[in-house]
């Protein structure tokens, strides 16, 4: 499922104008994100080099 950052941004102001969210946690739940998003990124790097590995060793194992 993916959520659109409008639908996230409204959210967040609607929490925020009802004060149902402080700061605080708005701030520790947006450094969490961003901590996800690149761990996410770095595990998706990680996975495309190891793809990128093993099809240069099919590459070369063709080339004997």
């Amino acid at each position: 499922m993916v959520i659109s950052e409008k639908t996230i941004e409204d959210q967040r102001r609607a929490f925020v104008s009802k004060g149902l969210i402080i700061k605080p946690w708005l701030e520790e739940i947006r450094a969490q994100v961003v901590e996800n998003l690149n761990e996410a990124n770095v595990n998706s790097d990680e996975e495309t080099m190891q793809h990128t590995d093993e099809n240069q060793q099919k590459e070369n194992g063709r080339r004997l």
